[in-house]
């Protein structure tokens, strides 16, 4: 879904993009959400990690990346759908292409408080014990991580927005957003 937003829009003289979760909320002081020469980690103090960035390679949340770091990375991976990697798989990319990653002072810019959608998501699902929560939760992370080690051999160059496919069914576009329905083509 990241990489039909960044070639639907790409056309439309954007210098950068922002890649927010819908689930993080920004904490004043708010963060800046303005153009860098690097790329930009904004959510380094997420609550559900105590406010703090979580793990070193953490690249969630919130990034800002400009036309040229999206341009060397090919986008995001086409490989992960659902929740997860895709930003674990964005930091190979980044780290592989010598980008440079900052990070504001969390306790100053970086700070996110979470909605609690997912959570209310599960609440409403048939009640699973936790063993089977954890060992299917386990499964799927397992598969994303065999994914994920693929990563650092550079096949990226190969997966992304160079072989992104997709049909737009709808699309409508204003000022203040864009609004596509689309269909993915695997």
């Amino acid at each position: 879904m990241l990489n039909i937003g960044i070639k639907e829009t790409w056309n439309d003289g954007y210098d950068y993009y922002c890649f927010h979760d819908v689930d993080k909320l920004p904490q004043l002081p708010y963060p800046l959400y303005e153009y860098s020469k690097n790329v930009v980690h904004l959510a380094t103090a997420i609550e559900h990690h105590n406010f703090n960035i979580g793990y070193k390679k953490y690249l969630g949340g919130v990034l800002l990346m400009n036309r040229e770091h999206i341009k060397k990375t090919n986008g995001f991976s086409n490989r992960y759908w659902g929740w997860g990697c895709e930003d674990d798989d964005m930091y190979v990319r980044i780290i592989s292409e010598k980008i440079k990653i900052v990070r504001p002072n969390h306790f100053q810019k970086g700070k996110y408080f979470e909605t609690n959608y997912r959570y209310q998501w599960i609440q409403k699902r048939k009640p699973i014990h936790k063993h089977q929560m954890f060992e299917l939760n386990r499964n799927k992370i397992l598969l994303k991580h065999s994914i994920l080690k693929y990563s650092k051999y550079k096949i990226y160059k190969n997966d992304g927005l160079s072989n992104l496919n997709y049909s737009i069914l709808y699309k409508n576009k204003s000022q203040d957003y864009s609004y596509f329905l689309i269909k993915t083509l695997i």
